[in-house]
């Protein structure tokens, strides 16, 4: 199977090659980021490779480079059942403790949020808060980065049915980025009203292709 560098080469050849090494990996980077972040939760699941369990109120750190998919809450000591927990506000979070209020939180219904108070430490807590025998359990898709990515024939957490996206985004930022160069460069307008139109019709192939896995009801498509 090809690498996806080389189904990238395959579109637009090797003209962005005088990008440097590093930003052609962000770019790569970030095309993958944000098809992870439109796909659907439910399709991610099906290749997930990130879990976590929290058997605290210590919560989880470093949510910040992950998409969360689905936060899990036992509701016996036997942890023969669990419940789904619900995302919520900051402040709601904080109601759902008030055992005064009609908002507050079950094992039936447990809820969760990132706590910020504390500054640059993000965390995901959830509540009731999970204990040794009623343990939490985070499935999420962790952002790609470093500068190897691009070198594989697939993608750790994402369907190979969503690489052809990937590969049409990294091409439209690696053209954007080597548009942004040309022109500091270069006065052929002629050559950079053929690249803007190629990046065009990158774009409309890119839309289409998300359009399989993305509709109104959120049912994950072509597989």
């Amino acid at each position: 199977m090809a690498t996806v560098k080389q189904r990238i080469e395959d579109l637009i050849g090797s003209d962005y090659a005088a990008i440097p090494v590093n930003s052609k990996a962000d770019l790569f980077n970030a095309a993958v980021n944000e098809v992870a972040d439109t796909l659907p939760s439910e399709l991610l699941l099906k290749y997930v490779a990130g879990r976590s369990t929290v058997n605290s109120s210590a919560g989880l750190d470093a949510t910040e480079e992950k998409k969360i998919l689905l936060v899990t809450r036992e509701i016996s000591d036997t942890g023969t059942e669990v419940r789904e927990c619900t995302p919520v506000p900051f402040f709601e979070f904080l109601r759902a403790q008030d055992a005064t209020s009609m908002y507050t939180a079950t094992v039936e219904s447990p809820v969760y949020t990132y706590d910020v108070s504390t500054a640059n430490d993000p965390k995901l807590k959830i509540f009731p808060v999970p204990t040794a025998n009623q343990v939490a359990t985070i499935w999420h898709f962790s952002y790609i980065e470093g500068t190897s990515g691009w070198d594989n024939a697939d993608i750790t957490g994402l369907p190979n049915s969503c690489l052809q996206a990937v590969v049409l985004k990294a091409c439209i930022n690696l053209l954007q980025a080597y548009v942004s160069d040309f022109v500091q460069d270069e006065e052929d307008v002629e050559m950079q009203g053929m690249l803007t139109a190629q990046i065009e019709q990158l774009n409309k192939a890119y839309v289409s292709e998300m359009g399989r896995f993305i509709e109104q009801d959120a049912t994950p498509r072509g597989e």
